[in-house]
């Protein structure tokens, strides 16, 4: 593989989503009645912690396959559910419809810049890579938006049994990408993203929310980022 390699996120990154998993959630709660009165506020600290990539990586193999990881969710989905004030028959059952929701791809909005950014890093020299705490089912969701095509690797927390921001996720992404001289991080989370980056030894670059920690760039737009590794790696283009 080349040795220039550019790690992105994925959501909020080249993709928004309008509070996916929260979003989900209220979603499947129009189909009761007894959950009427429930707002989207009450919903979104619910969904604040929780999820298998925030297990320790020696945990995480038990969310490595489909079954795994839903079944995981399944179960925080229903005490969502009998918190929001769903009757204990209707919360199980509504734990089970939420996994439709998150793999739907028309929840999902491309940034009108991403395969234009992608494709441009791509002639500038550089390879990209997929760095994301997600789904196992993620690159069926890249490949139903047609970002599959621009990229050359993908590691998700899901498939490779480690997250962001701990070091092994990194190392993993690393080896997958042929161990590159030169790296770039690119996420909108500060902790997972750039703190992750950072101390895995990489460049790192803030996207779309700006925050005081300790980027080394931060772009508001994706097309503000071959500017950025212009000025860094300027032999890079071509």
């Amino acid at each position: 593989m080349g040795n220039r390699a550019l790690f992105w996120d994925f959501d909020g990154t080249l993709v928004y989503c309008h509070h996916l998993w929260s979003g989900s959630v209220y979603r499947v709660l129009w189909d009761y009645e007894e959950a009427a009165e429930v707002s989207p506020e009450q919903i979104f600290p619910l969904r604040a912690h929780g999820y298998p990539w925030e297990e320790p990586d020696e945990e995480a193999f038990r969310y490595q396959t489909s079954e795994g990881f839903w079944a995981y969710m399944h179960d925080r989905f229903e005490r969502d559910f009998l918190t929001l004030g769903l009757m204990p028959e209707h919360a199980k059952e509504a734990a089970g419809k939420v996994r439709a929701h998150i793999l739907n791809p028309r929840y999902y909005y491309l940034y009108e810049d991403t395969r234009k950014t992608l494709a441009l890093c791509r002639q500038m020299g550089w390879e990209n890579h997929l760095l994301s705490n997600n789904y196992p089912e993620l690159p069926a969701t890249m490949k139903a938006l047609n970002l599959w095509d621009l990229f050359d690797t993908v590691t998700v927390s899901a498939l490779d049994a480690c997250s962001k921001p701990g070091p092994r996720i990194f190392e993993t992404a690393k080896e997958k990408a042929g161990h590159p001289a030169y790296c770039v991080m690119i996420g909108d989370n500060p902790q997972a993203d750039i703190r992750g980056g950072k101390q895995a030894g990489m460049k790192t670059i803030l996207v779309h929310k700006k925050a005081d920690c300790g980027a080394d760039a931060f772009c508001r737009t994706l097309s503000e980022i071959p500017a950025w590794l212009d000025r860094w790696f300027p032999e890079s283009v071509g």
